[in-house]
């Protein structure tokens, strides 16, 4: 019997449709993805934003001229367009840092904040983890889903040196997997990278 909760490693052949995507057209996927969310000024975080010619945006109400990746939780400037897209296939496909970088042709520093990133992304997208990160792991493992906690133990335990602090953000990703029951993550992963950071977070 097949498990849909098993992590199979695919083959190269899975991530070619993103290998080969052009800069400009990981861009303007990237693009679609954010003119989804509500666009607010990094600066300010005011709404009253607008279009400018030259492909920016605009805020009317500080003046700030900024970046449609600004202020999101993409907005790390030595990632570019296609290896963000690449980065996210890897983490929806369970691949590690190391064979994330690779496969990017990112530094591995760099493809552990976009995961990092990721993660964040999906804890602020549910309020009671943007709130408190700790009081979502209690309900979580306090009331748990058949099954899950032998999942989360089976997933976590790839992570040496996690630190406490960290811990909650693995737990988070862990219920949004096994919450997928083996289903495609990749555009949900893409959407809540490309949302905004909450006012809270620097």
């Amino acid at each position: 019997m097949t498990n849909n909760h098993a992590c199979i490693l695919p083959p190269l052949a899975e991530l070619q449709g993103l290998l080969g995507l052009s800069e400009t057209e990981a861009k303007a996927r990237i693009a679609e993805a954010c003119l989804r969310q509500p666009l607010q000024c990094p600066r300010c975080f005011g709404r009253e934003t607008f279009a400018r010619k030259n492909g920016r945006c605009g805020c009317r109400q500080c003046g700030c001229a900024f970046d449609l990746v600004d202020g999101r939780w993409m907005s790390i400037p030595s990632i570019s367009a296609r290896s963000w897209l690449i980065l996210i296939k890897c983490f929806e496909l369970g691949l590690n840092v190391r064979e994330a970088s690779r496969m990017a042709g990112v530094p591995r520093s760099t493809a552990y904040r976009a995961f990092r990133n990721i993660r964040l992304g999906l804890a602020a997208q549910d309020p009671v983890w943007a709130a408190d990160p700790r009081i979502g792991v209690e309900a979580l493992i306090s009331n748990p889903m058949d099954g899950f906690l032998n999942y989360l133990r089976n997933w976590t335990a790839r992570y040496r040196g996690m630190s406490p602090e960290e811990y909650p953000l693995y737990v988070k990703e862990c219920q949004v997997r096994f919450e997928a029951q083996g289903q495609p993550l990749f555009e949900r992963l893409l959407a809540c990278v490309a949302a905004a950071k909450p006012i809270r977070v620097v």
